[in-house]
């Protein structure tokens, strides 16, 4: 008995000796390991200032939603188009209309050198005598043409000079014309016909209304795009704080069920769940910082900003009602929607094309008249002198072309047809996108003026379950539960006035303007 117990307290000597050595064994390893990465922290942070220093500071920018419109319009990618594309737009127009009132001048000179050699053959075929001749001639013209807008007509001034020098067998001959002035004006007459300049113009015209509807209508999609992105990202960061402060509750949650869980008053499977639910919401706020980082790039990316520049935005989302009624909205976008204008100008240029096919077979009369005056002269003969002058009445008419000009016309007019029930059909859908916005705003409003009472209930809920837990009777996970219910609620009421503020946008957008400008 006695020896067995020596024995036993041998073993038991030897087996605390060893644990001895095993936890010194440990002790070391673990102040090598804590040794190795403090040095490891240190060199860390002593790179990390060196590159800090190294490095500028990045800049950061305050940005309200005004602002925010603002760097939009100025720096953007897609504001620099819309820019070029107002200039060539402004650029075409000017083309246009001086093609078609201002005058244009060509200037033409011409320099000939000239040999010639005549031989004249006598009787037998023999050639008789032979003559050289030298030529030098030289012209200058100059010819300005201007089309005349309201008359419809057109008018040219002329002018030129011309000198020849001729050598035969020792002859010189010389001629030469001394500036020659020429006038010719082309009136038609619109009898039959009516004026093609002015229908043409009027096509331009039609054009030109098309593009600055179109280039508004971009104006206000870069606005709403701004304006949209600002929303998300403010949404998206909200999201993250929602998220951090759920990850919070749940590292205290933790932190107390351990405790707990010690002393004996929960169950080991109470720390397992406090334990699943900090890693979750741990994932969580890693997927949040994600997503916002990447609204951040977009923002950086679409204003135009220095890489790594910091972005911090100020404005918060306010809800204003909305005052406007359907009637008046519908009645704005009629007047300015993009499409609708440019299906009303679509008819006025199948009718133009209609006037036009029934005009080409009838007679067209124009009246022409000129007049020119030059002098010549000439070393071997007198100096001649002359004025003219013309007048002409021109008719041209297509008597027969087969049926070709009826079915021309006859086709314009389903054309037109067709393009008056395009017509109908954008103003139906017009109203339908106003309405449809419209609905969507109201129920937004509907949740939002509703949403109030939820918020109170949820605020009584959290109060209660905090005196039931400090009366014992609910646990503290049922006390996190009720926090992170209420900053769920409020980033809910978050998401609806981001819905609410864009749908706000989108009317804008439906309607082709500014709310400001719609009539109350």
């Amino acid at each position: 008995m006695g020896l067995d117990t020596s024995h036993r307290f041998a073993d038991r000597r030897r087996a605390l000796r060893a644990a001895v050595r095993r936890a010194r064994r440990t002790a070391r390893t673990l102040a090598c390991s804590f040794h190795l990465a403090l040095a490891q922290l240190f060199a860390a942070m002593n790179v990390a200032s060196q590159e800090s220093e190294s490095r500028p500071a990045a800049e950061t920018f305050t940005l309200s939603l005004e602002r925010f419109v603002e760097l939009a319009f100025r720096n953007s990618l897609r504001a620099r188009t819309y820019r070029n594309s107002v200039a060539s737009e402004q650029l075409g127009f000017q083309a246009g209309w001086r093609t078609s009132r201002q005058p244009r001048v060509n200037l033409t000179s011409s320099g000939d050198r000239s040999y010639t050699s005549t031989t004249q053959i006598g009787e037998g075929g023999t050639p008789d005598s032979t003559s050289n001749t030298y030529g030098t001639a030289t012209s200058v013209d100059g010819t300005l043409a201007s089309p005349l807008f309201w008359t419809g007509g057109s008018l040219s001034l002329s002018a030129s000079q011309s000198r020849s020098l001729s050598n035969t067998a020792g002859t010189v001959s010389t001629s030469e014309t001394t500036p020659r002035w020429g006038a010719s004006y082309t009136q038609p007459l619109f009898i039959f016909t009516g004026d093609m300049g002015r229908r043409s113009w009027r096509r331009t015209l039609l054009g030109r209304q098309n593009s600055v509807e179109s280039l508004r209508r971009e104006q206000l999609s870069i606005w709403s795009e701004a304006r949209s992105l600002y929303y998300q990202t403010l949404q998206q960061r909200r999201a993250m704080a929602v998220e951090e402060q759920s990850l919070k509750s749940s590292r205290q949650l933790l932190r107390a069920t351990r405790e707990l869980t010690r002393a004996g008053r929960y169950a080991p499977v109470e720390l397992g769940r406090a334990e699943l639910r900090y890693a979750r919401d741990a994932r969580r706020v890693k997927s949040a910082e994600t997503e916002l980082e990447k609204h951040y790039n977009r923002v950086r990316t679409f204003l135009q900003l220095p890489h790594g520049a910091q972005v911090v935005l100020t404005s918060k989302l306010q809800y204003a009602p909305f005052r406007w009624g359907l009637d008046d909205l519908a009645s704005y976008a009629l007047s300015n929607r993009q499409d609708y204008l440019s299906a009303q100008r679509s008819i006025e240029t199948a009718q133009l094309a209609i006037k036009d096919l029934k005009e080409s077979n009838r007679p067209a009369l124009s009246l022409v008249s000129s007049y020119s005056n030059s002098r010549m002269l000439s070393n071997i003969g007198a100096d001649s002198r002359s004025h003219a002058w013309t007048l002409q009445v021109l008719a041209t008419w297509l008597l027969f072309d087969s049926g070709v000009t009826r079915l021309g016309v006859r086709k314009a007019y389903r054309d037109l047809d067709s393009t008056t029930i395009a017509l109908e059909n954008v103003r139906q859908q017009v109203r339908v996108e106003v309405e449809n916005s419209f609905l969507n705003i109201k129920n937004l409003e509907a949740q939002l003026r509703d949403f109030e009472a939820n918020r109170k209930l949820a605020s009584k809920n959290l109060e209660a379950v905090r005196y039931r837990y400090r009366n014992g009777l609910d646990r503290l996970i049922d006390v996190f539960d009720a926090e992170n219910e209420m900053r769920s609620l409020e980033l809910e009421h978050l998401n609806l006035l981001v819905s609410y503020q864009t749908s706000v946008d989108q009317m804008a957008l439906t309607i082709n303007g500014h709310l400001a400008e719609v009539t109350r």
